[in-house]
């Protein structure tokens, strides 16, 4: 998910913002800086106090394209807002099915 796509609802335009991955991995990573495309995930929409920034929450899904079963993702991403940047929160060991709820 390197590229955000942006909807503009004032003109009714599409804009693509490009993210960027952690720069401070954590040890053991894999490495992954940018969490894959995925689908059926759950996310969420954290505002600050002040709403000067913004984190979207990323929650499991499925790798592949709509319609193409791929494989189960068990891992939870945060995008900040506004510098469009991936941080890596958490990656289980096991696969859950999209409907699996993280407590």
């Amino acid at each position: 998910m390197a590229e955000i796509k942006i909807y503009d609802i004032d003109s009714g335009t599409w804009h693509t913002q490009t993210a960027n991955g952690n720069p401070f991995p954590q040890s053991g990573d894999s490495g992954d800086q940018i969490p894959e495309d995925r689908q059926s995930g759950c996310s969420v929409v954290m505002a600050a106090p002040d709403k000067s920034s913004y984190n979207i929450y990323v929650y499991s899904g499925t790798s592949g394209q709509s319609g193409i079963p791929g494989k189960r993702l068990n891992d939870l991403w945060v995008l900040s807002l506004p510098s469009f940047n991936w941080i890596k929160l958490w990656a289980g060991k096991f696969a859950f099915s999209p409907f699996s709820v993280l407590l």
